[in-house]
């Protein structure tokens, strides 16, 4: 219902028959408020059938959006720093600019309205993220390739970050909650949006960064390389697939594929 009134009218990202995973903060922000309050719904759907052009609230609520989103720092190029005001925001976005600009939301209710969401979603670990049982326990965020070590409390909590339980804001330390939000490393969902996490321990010492010679053939012949030329050998791929698994047991991080040229 809510993308029918917020995404598909008003945004230029959306993907008609695509289900995500991951949305932005503003539409699930927007979606859980107008739930509570019906004036707001109503308001949605007289938009939802109009052009919004942006208005003098949408970089004022910029900072106080887009700050939490889980898009900020991997894929949104209107709130990833610096800001850029040529870059189109997201629908929801649009349309929180358009509310506040036309009167049916007021600025100082954000505050109160941001509590009050917080505490009802279902945080959920991003789907870049990974929490991995090395020595010690640590978060990984596989697209900024940033390794964060944590304590054993505060990893007990992300493992219960899974999409599912509301409320979880209230257990977990403010400003290591504000962390994770401002760093694009935890969702905001308004409705369960499951994911699992298959943890055991690494050996040790851990195991952390694989390199996969997967050909010796190559098209290039490079001054440089230590490779003979007129390689014809390929890893067996079953191989590769089961490295590949048993590698993501051991909680491994990253791995580089390589040669020859991989790509032939």
């Amino acid at each position: 219902m809510m993308k029918e009134l917020i995404c598909r009218p008003h945004c230029k990202f959306f993907k008609p028959g695509k289900g995500e995973r991951e949305k932005c903060l503003a539409f699930d922000w927007l979606s859980a408020w107008a739930v509570q309050d019906a004036r707001l719904s109503q308001a949605l759907a007289d938009l939802s059938g109009k052009q919004i052009s942006p208005g003098p609230a949408l970089s004022r609520l910029g900072p106080v959006v887009c700050s939490r989103c889980l898009f900020r720092t991997h894929g949104c190029d209107f709130a990833a720093p610096p800001q850029d005001p040529a870059c189109t925001p997201c629908g929801g976005l649009k349309v929180f600019s358009a509310l506040v600009d036309q009167g049916h939301l007021r600025e100082e209710d954000f505050p109160g309205a941001w509590e009050n969401f917080l505490d009802k979603c279902h945080l959920r670990l991003a789907d870049h993220v990974s929490l991995r049982l090395l020595e010690t326990p640590h978060l990984y965020d596989r697209q900024g390739d940033e390794l964060y070590e944590v304590n054993q409390e505060g990893f007990d909590w992300l493992r219960r970050c899974e999409g599912t339980t509301p409320g979880l804001a209230r257990e977990a330390e403010p400003e290591f909650l504000t962390y994770l939000l401002e760093n694009s490393l935890l969702a905001c969902a308004t409705n369960p949006s499951p994911r699992d996490f298959h943890l055991r321990r690494s050996p040790l010492p851990s195991l952390r960064h694989l390199e996969m010679l997967l050909t010796t053939r190559c098209n290039l012949r490079c001054r440089h390389c230590y490779l003979e030329a007129g390689g014809v050998t390929d890893l067996y791929f079953p191989l590769v697939q089961a490295a590949l698994r048993e590698f993501e047991e051991m909680q491994g991080l990253r791995v580089l594929l390589s040669g020859g040229e991989p790509l032939l």
